[in-house]
């Protein structure tokens, strides 16, 4: 088995910009978990207090505001808070234990607003309440939701029931740009689908008939005989993401016409078997995808999952000519650490289905690592202590990280750095890959 060694350097100066400048600076460290309310204590409680609007300034009532703590104790969910807004759009919290907070809002036909977040998709700020504080006048900014409605018929033009519809955004990950899922709908028994609660921006609208990739598994009924199927088309009329158009949405509006003719072409199946030379590890997962796409898409156009069978069988439908990869994807069971096996093996699909498939399974490469901090002992960052007045566990401000490593061909895998900055993946498939770097809640 190869390892690989790795070192990532940290610069200080970042860590310390993910303490938010307008909240007030947080304490040396902070608790792994939200505390018991303040009337059980002997602390003197916080105080919050705000106004929700929405984009044009008026007043939001009857959001639902929550406080949610930054953890709970081991075994127990975290300390939550919860507050209707009042005609006028206010809230008050006035028991609050001392602690670390995320203040959010939530009503229907809104977009989920977070309390310091710069956009509808990045993370908020934390408050950090100390005892006896009162933080007044907060205001969250609600946004009207985008809505898309449309349907979907086949090459006919009747409706097509059930079919999947894949919203996607177009975003820069691992190396490049690539299409991101965001949502999804069924369609009802008139073709017709309806997409909400959507953030103001452009989508790509890809729809797919189901039957063909997770319904019976029929057989043609003549020997020979390959079926013509539904083929996953983008709005409007393309089989591909480049020939994909997309749709603007804004806030609080409604897209309607947004159809799809389904095209109709020759469509495959591909089945095999994994194999190992031990036991082979269950449940597990296969996935198929196109070798020149890393979109995650769940249909035949971008990729597929399955579980393997207990023979270690597989079978994906509904393929489309072309080149794709077959890849084993491991599963964690009750969070302990997966097999040390990996596999893939290319797949050409041309007229034809695919029999007799074989994905061999063997110990992968493995890397290993550390994460240092310029100019600093990183250590003291992430090694929790123990409060000798509460007796409880304190995790320092910057938390916990995670280590994603990404690849364009095998996908991506995670982990985190332990307490002394040293890091591990297992079994990492056999291609070129990236690494970021996530700073993550110290409960998370």
């Amino acid at each position: 088995m190869r390892r690989f060694p790795l070192a990532v350097l940290l610069c200080a100066s970042l860590g310390l910009a993910q303490v938010p400048v307008a909240l007030p600076p947080p304490p040396p460290f902070a608790p792994s978990s939200a505390p018991p309310p303040a009337s059980a204590t002997n602390e003197k409680p916080a105080r919050v207090e705000g106004t929700i609007f929405s984009l044009n300034g008026d007043a939001v009532r009857k959001a639902i505001v929550r406080l949610q703590g930054s953890g709970g104790q081991p075994g127990q969910p975290p300390t939550s808070y919860v507050e209707t807004a009042d005609s006028a759009g206010k809230f008050v919290f006035d028991n609050i234990a001392p602690g670390r907070y995320t203040l959010t809002a939530e009503k229907p036909g809104f977009i989920n607003a977070r309390y310091g977040a710069r956009s509808n998709s990045s993370p908020g700020a934390q408050l950090v309440l100390t005892e006896g504080m009162e933080m007044k006048d907060l205001s969250l900014k609600m946004t009207p939701q985008g809505v898309i409605v449309g349907k979907v018929v086949d090459e006919d033009g009747d409706p097509v029931m059930n079919a999947q519809i894949q919203l996607m955004r177009s975003v820069y990950a691992a190396g490049r740009r690539q299409l991101q899922p965001t949502g999804f709908a069924t369609t009802n028994d008139l073709g017709e689908y309806r997409i909400s609660s959507l953030a103001p921006g452009r989508y790509y609208v890809m729809a797919s008939d189901r039957r063909q990739i997770a319904g019976p598994q029929d057989r043609p009924g003549r020997a020979g005989e390959t079926p013509d199927g539904n083929i996953a088309t983008y709005y409007p009329n393309g089989v591909d993401p480049s020939n994909a158009v997309p749709v603007e949405v804004a806030a609080g509006g409604e897209l309607r016409g947004i159809d799809i003719r389904l095209l109709k072409g020759k469509i495959y199946t591909v089945r095999g078997k994994a194999v190992s030379t031990g036991t082979l590890p269950l449940p597990a997962m296969v996935s198929f995808r196109r070798k020149d796409d890393n979109s995650g898409l769940p249909a035949a156009l971008g990729g597929m999952t399955n579980q393997l069978r207990p023979d270690g069988g597989f079978e994906f439908r509904g393929v489309l000519p072309g080149n794709y990869f077959v890849q084993f994807n491991p599963v964690n069971i009750n969070g302990s650490a997966p097999p040390n096996l990996t596999g893939r093996v290319e797949v050409t699909v041309n007229n034809a289905d695919v029999e007799g498939v074989v994905l061999p399974l063997g110990p992968g490469p493995e890397i290993e690592g550390s994460v240092r901090l310029e100019d600093g002992d990183i250590t003291t960052l992430l090694k929790p202590v123990q409060n000798a007045v509460q007796g409880t566990t304190i995790y320092p401000v910057v938390g916990r990280w995670q280590i994603l490593l990404n690849s364009a061909d095998a996908g991506t895998s995670s982990t985190q750095v332990n307490g002394e900055g040293r890091l591990r993946f297992n079994s990492v498939g056999r291609a070129k890959c990236s690494l970021n770097l996530l700073p993550i809640p110290p409960t998370a």
